[in-house]
């Protein structure tokens, strides 16, 4: 028979010498010659040979199976698929041969070459069938080896039969290790999980599917890990083969994915509920994204600003050169900070504070911008009034202090003009011009009271009263006052409106309010005085005209001190800063709005009181004028440190009788009563001077138990809480300048004694 050319079959023939040449004989001559044959004469040789040269066909005899050792060697060459030839003088029987491996039987009178020849044939078909598995097998090892996922080969009874290495790789195991074990060794959960997922009808269905499970690496560190199972049979045997994946990189992507998009979510929340507004536009500045902050401060929604140009906000107060310095800036790549004047959508200006950042992609380039606008109006209202409180404050010291310095000067006109009067050498009409002096000092006294209310921080007295009263006594004091052409409407509740302060403020509140009305509707009109309650714990006092309106721009100083809108010569300018004084310290506010043309309007809130807190007003101690008596040559002490005050007072105190010692200091006052101990009968003592004040003087005199008596005069009531605890001490009251002389001479009188 024709052999392939260069590749010989090899024979292993075993068994004894002479069963060796005669077979060697019979298929060297069937072959024609091209056979390679092994001789061996034991089973031992046979599997050494096995595994030394590659063998197609073994011939073995059909005597002495157990003495050779033939049993492994017929189990190898089983596992190898290699066929094996019983042969013998006469032909084997099949039926014992053929049963353990042997291919076929032939005997030494069939061994012609065409019986021979058939054998060789069907050992090289063999031959080629597993070159060719082999063949294949490598091409399949090869792309098993070389696939990403993990590859585990399962016996029907869950044991690993066998994995690739991306398998292996993932378990961190040497495969040699787990073949033969339970898979729960590398996936402990996956009985459960294939037993929960067979079809309930049909158990021995096919089991198709993935599942994620929980796998284990080298010293048990679990791991998330998709199952694919595919159940196979192989030669009528049950397996299954397992596609495994690495879900570790996958669930941290997914995490990675989640915690970027709750950052997203985050910053978008942040964007669109921010206090700020934030735009974001294009390279070219067309506008791509406003937040609703932005449809607040400006009017424009969000489908009117998209696709406009931010310059739609431009109201006109920055030159073309604010905005080139702008973009030049933002152009090359830097942020731009600045303060805009803009116009709102219905026409109103406003000032926002921006800040303008470029958006750069990977390679740098600019490809958006994003600004964050903060509205300014608040904080310039803020700055505003806490501007306007400030003045209000230094003002209001200045204006004690004035009012101080002031009450002395009126002190020394009033004293000065009273002696004139009481001269009996004065003319008719020296004594018309004496009584003109003393009106312009009493307007001069009226200007210093309403100095005095625009810096007291506290209302002069303390009650609570009932507010709708006082509104009904000042309109009924208005109707005789208003110009005949202003029409007068007081609206009050049915009920008492109770209220903590002063009832003579208020009162003066209302009448200056009611006075500015009046000289802004000289051709007459409507004034209207309006109390109602203003929601929980608040009364609202409402003055309201239809006059000619205040302008604009001049609202903001209203409260002003000294600022007026009349004539000169028609108005102090003092009047609505008394009136903003007196709201403040009774813990209320006031607003104005106004229209030119069309009237203005003040709104008032004062904290509303319950009528269970209601007290006794204080009662009035103070005493009818009457002439004042005369002295007996007594001595008083007069201590001022204004030598015009201590001149006026001597010259009055000694026309009625006393002696009079002036000095213009404590320290001065002192000194003299230390050398007259008993030479004073009561001293008058201005509360308030340079250095020490009238209380050191009283100290002075307890502390060296002197029962000399003290009168106190004071140019201010800046002091309020020194005068309280004067007159808890001296009980005696504190006399105000201007002095009224007579009632100051009355109540020394009544201390030294004297009757009127």
């Amino acid at each position: 028979m024709p052999m392939e050319l260069f590749d010989p079959l090899h024979l292993l023939i075993l068994g004894d010498p002479r069963f060796g040449k005669v077979w060697t004989e019979c298929f060297q001559e069937a072959a024609g010659g091209y056979l390679f044959v092994v001789h061996v004469t034991k089973g031992a040789e046979g599997l050494r040979c096995l595994n030394e040269v590659e063998i197609d066909l073994i011939v073995l005899p059909d005597h002495n199976e157990a003495k050779l050792g033939l049993a492994p060697l017929r189990i190898q060459a089983e596992k190898r698929a290699i066929p094996v030839v019983t042969a013998g003088e006469a032909t084997p029987d099949p039926k014992k041969w053929i049963p353990t491996g042997s291919m076929d039987v032939i005997g030494r009178e069939d061994s012609s070459p065409a019986v021979l020849g058939r054998v060789l044939r069907g050992a090289l078909a063999l031959r080629r069938a597993r070159k060719n598995l082999r063949r294949c097998g490598s091409r399949y090892q090869a792309v098993l080896d070389n696939t990403a996922s993990g590859l585990i080969a399962l016996t029907g009874g869950g044991a690993i039969e066998a994995m690739n290495p991306a398998a292996a790789k993932m378990f961190e195991v040497d495969p040699e290790t787990v073949i033969g074990e339970a898979i729960g060794v590398l996936i402990p959960g996956f009985s459960a999980a294939v037993a929960k997922g067979l079809p309930k009808k049909d158990p021995s269905k096919q089991l198709r599917g993935e599942v994620e499970m929980e796998g284990l690496r080298r010293d048990d560190i679990p791991f998330p890990l998709d199952v694919s199972i595919r159940e196979i049979k192989f030669d009528g045997e049950k397996s299954r083969l397992l596609i495994l994946g690495d879900l570790s990189e996958r669930n941290k992507a997914r995490e990675v994915a989640q915690k970027r998009d709750q950052q997203l979510q985050l910053l978008w929340n942040a964007v669109e509920q921010s206090a700020d507004a934030v735009i974001i536009t294009d390279p070219d500045a067309i506008i791509e994204y406003v937040n609703p902050a932005f449809t607040r401060n400006t009017g424009y929604s969000s489908d009117e600003a998209v696709g406009q140009n931010p310059n739609i906000l431009q109201s006109g107060y920055h030159p073309k050169s604010f905005y080139e310095s702008m973009w030049a800036t933002l152009r090359r790549g830097e942020i731009w900070r600045g303060i805009f004047t803009n116009r709102r959508r219905d026409g109103s200006l406003y000032r926002e504070e921006a800040v303008i950042s470029p958006v750069r992609d990977e390679l740098g380039r600019i490809h958006h911008f994003v600004a964050q606008k903060h509205d300014l109006s608040e904080r310039e209202v803020l700055e505003a009034q806490l501007m306007q409180a400030q003045k209000m404050e230094t003002v209001g010291l200045l204006a004690g202090g004035i009012a101080h310095d002031f009450n002395n000067l009126l002190t020394g006109v009033f004293g000065f003009t009273e002696l004139l009067l009481m001269s009996d050498s004065l003319g008719e009409q020296e004594r018309e011009w004496a009584k003109r002096i003393m009106e312009m000092g009493e307007r001069g006294s009226a200007l210093v009271t309403q100095l005095l209310s625009f810096s007291r921080k506290t209302p002069k007295t303390v009650a609570i009263f009932d507010l709708a009263e006082t509104v009904k006594v000042t309109g009924a004091l208005l109707q005789g006052t208003l110009l005949e052409t202003v029409e007068l409407v007081v609206a009050t509740p049915g009920d008492p409106v109770w209220v903590q302060g002063d009832p003579n403020q208020i009162h003066q509140v209302l009448l200056n309010l009611a006075v500015n009305a009046n000289d802004a509707m000289p051709k007459g009109g409507r004034l209207e005085i309006r109390l109602d309650r203003r929601g929980a714990g608040w009364a609202r006092l409402r003055v309201i005209d239809n006059g000619e309106g205040i302008p604009q721009q001049h609202l903001g100083q209203l409260f002003d001190p000294f600022f007026t809108t009349k004539a000169p010569g028609k108005g102090t300018g003092l009047g609505l800063s008394v009136t903003y004084g007196i709201i403040q310290a009774h813990g209320g506010t006031i607003e104005v709005s106004s229209q030119v043309g069309r009237g203005t309007a003040f709104s008032i809130l004062l904290p509303e009181r319950n009528a269970k807190h209601l007290v006794p007003e204080s009662q009035d101690t103070s005493h009818p004028l009457t002439a004042p008596p005369s002295g007996n040559g007594e001595v008083i002490l007069l201590v001022d440190d204004d030598p015009a005050v201590v001149e006026v007072g001597k010259a009055f105190l000694v026309r009625l009788g006393y002696r009079v010692v002036g000095a213009n200091s404590v320290r001065e006052a002192w000194a003299y009563m230390r050398h007259n101990p008993t030479g004073i009968h009561l001293v008058v003592c201005d509360l308030i001077m340079p250095r020490e004040g009238g209380k050191v003087l009283l100290d002075h005199l307890r502390s060296d138990h002197s029962t000399v008596p003290i009168l106190f005069i004071s140019g201010s009531e800046g002091a309020r809480e020194q005068e309280e605890a004067i007159k808890a001490v001296a009980d005696q009251p504190v006399f105000l300048k201007p002095l009224d002389w007579h009632t100051l001479a009355v109540k020394v009188g009544q201390i030294l004694g004297h009757e009127a």
